[in-house]
C-alpha cells in the first residue's frame, strides 16, 4: 500500500480543494442515499464543480470512493506503523487512546463508510490489514489454525464496530473511555492482560 499521507502533500492546492470538495459531496449524498445511488451529477452539483471536473480528477464515482477509501486505510495504517511499539501485552491502553485520537480527526471520512450505508468492502480491507497486527500481538498462540484465525475475525469484528459506531456518534463517550473499553476487549478477545 502507498504512503498516501505523502502522496496527498504532493498534490496542488487546486487539486486538493476539489478533491475535498467531492469528498464532502459524497459524504453529504451518503447521509441521505446508499453508496450505490451515488451519481456523478449529484456529487458535482454538491461539490459546486462541473461534471467535466469530476472526470477530470476521477473516471467514476467508484474511483471516488476507492480514493477515500485508500486514504482512510492509509491514515489507520500509518497510525498503526507509528505506534507499532505500544500494541503489545501491556501496552493497549495506551496504543488504543493514540488510535482513537488519531481516528476523531477523521471521524467524517469514517461515516462514509458505515455499514448502514452498504459499504462493507473498506472494512474487510481493513481487516485483511490489522489481522497481521494482531498476529504480530499474539505471537504463536499454541492453537489449531482455524481456531486462531476464528478469534481473530470476532476479535477484529468487534473492534471494528466499537470504533464505529463511537465514531458515528452512537456512543458519547470519551477518547479515554473508548481507549479502555477497546483494552478490556482485547483482553477479554485476545486473552492478554494490561499493566494497570
Amino acid at each position: 500500500m502507498k504512503n498516501f499521507i505523502n502522496e496527498w502533500e504532493k498534490i496542488d492546492h487546486r487539486t486538493k480543494k476539489t478533491k475535498a470538495a467531492l469528498v464532502g459531496a459524497l459524504s453529504s449524498i451518503i447521509k441521505e442515499n446508499r453508496l450505490a445511488e451515488v451519481t456523478v451529477s449529484e456529487l458535482a452539483r454538491r461539490a459546486s464543480v462541473t461534471r467535466r471536473t469530476f472526470y477530470n480528477h476521477y473516471p467514476s464515482v467508484e474511483a471516488l470512493v476507492e480514493d477515500v477509501e485508500e486514504r482512510v486505510i492509509g491514515t489507520v495504517l500509518a497510525m498503526l506503523e507509528f505506534n507499532k511499539e505500544l500494541f503489545s501485552p501491556g501496552h493497549t491502553y495506551e496504543f488504543f487512546l493514540k488510535l482513537a485520537a488519531g481516528l476523531k480527526r477523521q471521524k467524517e471520512l469514517w461515516k462514509l463508510f458505515s455499514s448502514t450505508k452498504g459499504n462493507y468492502r473498506i472494512l474487510e480491507r481493513l481487516k485483511g490489514y490489522l489481522e497481521k497486527y494482531v498476529r504480530g500481538f499474539l505471537g504463536e498462540s499454541g492453537e489449531d489454525k482455524e481456531t486462531f484465525s476464528f478469534r481473530v475475525r470476532i476479535y477484529l469484528d468487534s473492534l471494528i464496530r466499537l470504533f464505529l459506531e463511537w465514531m458515528e456518534g452512537s456512543m458519547k463517550i470519551s477518547n479515554e473511555k473508548i481507549a479502555e473499553m477497546a483494552s478490556r476487549m482485547t483482553e477479554a478477545l485476545l486473552g492478554t492482560k494490561d499493566k494497570k
